[in-house]
């Protein structure tokens, strides 16, 4: 089975984001994220775009949300 690099991308994004809510550092997705989409916030984006470019699998720019076709 091969997969896209749109589609590894996008399961590569989702990991990212359940990781931190899980995460200390996502507080749990409880205050000050309950309730927020920080997957908008262009500094988290930038910030996790860097994370996964370590895994070289891809390296573009973040791309936020509303930006995407």
């Amino acid at each position: 089975m091969t997969i896209s690099e749109q589609a590894m991308k996008a399961a590569l994004e989702q990991a990212y984001k359940l990781g931190f809510s899980a995460s200390a550092e996502g507080y749990n997705a409880e205050h000050p994220f309950d309730g927020v989409d920080f997957t908008k916030d262009r500094q988290w984006a930038e910030r996790r775009e860097k994370d996964l470019s370590c895994l070289r699998l891809y390296a573009t720019p973040p791309v936020m949300p509303a930006e995407r076709a």
